[in-house]
C-alpha cells in the first residue's frame, strides 16, 4: 500500500531521521502490522501528527511545519532526510 501526498520544502522546519518508531496512540485513522495512517499522537514526536508509515521499513522521517508534524516512511528516507536537511539549512 503506498499513500502518495505532498509537504512543501518551504513549509518544513525541521526534520528528523527515526531507525525506531515511538510509542504512538491513534486518534483517527488506520493503524494495524504493516501500516500507519492518520492521526496519531506521541509525546516523543511532541504531540499530535498525521502518520504515513509503513512498519516494515527501517527508517522513518518526522517533519515538522508550523501547522502539523508528520512522521512518514519515504522511500530512501536517509537520502530524503539529508535532502531534506540541506535546503532547511539553506534558507
Amino acid at each position: 500500500m503506498k499513500q502518495d501526498f505532498s509537504i512543501r520544502y518551504s513549509d518544513m522546519i525541521a526534520v528528523e531521521l527515526l531507525d525506531t518508531l515511538p510509542s504512538m496512540r491513534k486518534t483517527n485513522g488506520l493503524g494495524n502490522s504493516v501500516v500507519r495512517i492518520g492521526a496519531f499522537n506521541s509525546e516523543e514526536v511532541g504531540g499530535d501528527f498525521r502518520a504515513y508509515i509503513r512498519i516494515t521499513e527501517p527508517q522513518h522521517l518526522v517533519i515538522h511545519t508550523d501547522l502539523m508534524t508528520y512522521v512518514v516512511t519515504p522511500d530512501g528516507a536517509e537520502s530524503v532526510f539529508e535532502a531534506i536537511q540541506a535546503d532547511i539549512a539553506g534558507r
